[in-house]
């Protein structure tokens, strides 16, 4: 089993240029699915409160058993 060093996207602007977008893009896809399923959506803001300021973060995962890294995309709030 051999792993090599890839390059880990660090906004997501870079990940969607990247040569394995579509893979990057499945990650953001599976992380906001799983936000919604949680509930944990955006609401309504009222004017006594401030938006928090999101990005998203990208990292490769190394499976044990597997030849292919698991590509994980989370969204963070900054502040």
């Amino acid at each position: 089993m051999t792993y090599t060093k890839t390059y880990e996207p660090c906004s997501y602007e870079e990940a969607i240029v990247a040569s394995d977008a579509d893979t990057w893009q499945q990650a953001i896809i599976f992380e906001m699915d799983s936000i919604k399923k949680c509930h944990m959506g955006v609401g309504r803001i009222t004017t006594r409160k401030e938006a928090a300021t999101l990005k998203m973060g990208f990292r490769y995962k190394y499976v044990v058993d597997s030849e292919k890294p698991k590509y994980k995309a989370w969204l963070v709030a900054k502040g």
